[in-house]
């Protein structure tokens, strides 16, 4: 096991947030190399409301933010864009996926693990899959200018070792600053 990841957090497999941050805390998580993700108005998506969440811990009222389970993520080190999606399991269903692992057919270009949320102690199955930059230049030439350009340039989409313990590490750290919901 690799010692960047705390014991118990996770184990592996070999669209927009939902809060709110100003200009100085967008500066500020650039600076600690976690990606600054806008909102989009809550009137065209009313799913996507701020939520203030309060634990208590300690005696003392944490206040987290809730994060919505799909969303995209590029994480530092990383030239790929990433659709996630995180889907509450019950460890039952956890134990019994880990036992078969083996017999699970694995899409080249998803990875996914298991996370549990430090705040609750609930547990998620993260999907991640590479979003193809074909995909992405279509999509900003389509939404910006209009045009359509189909650029498919034969990707090989295939998650790398390296590539997956950079993004395991990575969106754990990140989700470990939110509640999912």
């Amino acid at each position: 096991m690799n010692s960047n990841y705390p014991n118990n957090q996770f184990f592996g497999s070999d669209n927009n947030l939902s809060f709110q941050m100003n200009t100085e805390q967008a500066a500020a998580d650039s600076r600690m190399n976690i990606p600054y993700m806008g909102v989009q108005n809550a009137i065209d998506n009313p799913r996507q409301i701020s939520l203030n969440s309060s634990i208590v811990q300690d005696n003392f009222a944490i206040n987290q933010l809730v994060h919505p389970i799909k969303f995209i993520y590029q994480p530092p080190n990383d030239i790929y864009i990433y659709y996630i999606k995180c889907k509450e399991i019950s460890i039952q269903l956890l134990n019994e996926i880990s036992s078969n692992v083996s017999n699970i057919n694995f899409n080249q270009n998803e990875y996914f693990f298991f996370y549990q949320q430090q705040s609750d102690n609930r547990t998620y199955q993260v999907v991640c899959e590479i979003v193809s930059p074909s995909f992405i230049i279509n999509f900003l030439n389509k939404t910006i200018y209009g045009i359509d350009i189909e650029q498919n340039i034969g990707e090989d989409l295939i998650f790398k070792f390296d590539q997956k313990e950079n993004l395991k590490y990575y969106l754990t750290q990140y989700l470990n600053r939110f509640l999912l919901s």
